[in-house]
């Protein structure tokens, strides 16, 4: 494994297949909605990032539940990539773009301005430069009023995963 290409980043092993409610545009307005922030309009289109996307079950079947929408899924992983444009292909989903990318190489090109911009549990599976990127992207990218939801993997609720963690991290 080339360790200047993964940034610490675990390659060997494809991520598992989920959905994640949290990442649904509907559930980050509604927790918008609750905290007393204004939730973005969905009627009419609107701009969907998922940073490191897995294998993209997520942002594709989100994209199929809001045709009105544009969605972006990045991750490095070139399996990862594969796997989720042949995943939106294969249930007719068009409104989505895949690209295979690190968070300090994603340019403002490839991606506009977004009304959401969704990370879960990458946070915490990446070194402080990576991190740096993220941030960057999130201070290019989010519309003014857009809204960012970051789920971070910490305890005590991941207390019975960190061993497989370190495990993974180390192999």
């Amino acid at each position: 494994m080339d360790s200047s290409w993964t940034q610490g980043y675990v390659t060997d092993v494809l991520y598992t297949e989920h959905f994640f409610r949290e990442l649904s545009p509907a559930w980050i307005n509604y927790v918008a909605a609750i905290n007393g922030c204004m939730p973005r309009p969905l009627e009419r289109g609107f701009t969907y990032l998922e940073l490191g996307c897995g294998l993209g079950q997520s942002v594709a079947l989100l994209a199929g539940a809001h045709p009105q929408g544009r969605f972006f899924g990045v991750d490095f992983n070139p399996a990862h990539v594969d796997w989720g444009r042949r995943y939106a292909a294969s249930a007719g989903i068009g409104n989505v773009t895949f690209l295979e990318r690190s968070f300090l190489d994603l340019t403002a090109q490839e991606v506009p301005e977004c009304d959401f911009i969704a990370l879960h549990g990458v946070y915490s599976w990446i070194g402080p430069e990576v991190r740096a990127g993220i941030r960057r992207i999130i201070l290019e990218r989010l519309k003014p009023g857009g809204l960012v939801y970051i789920s971070y993997n910490c305890m005590p609720g991941w207390a019975a995963d960190s061993p497989l963690q370190k495990l993974v991290y180390e192999t």
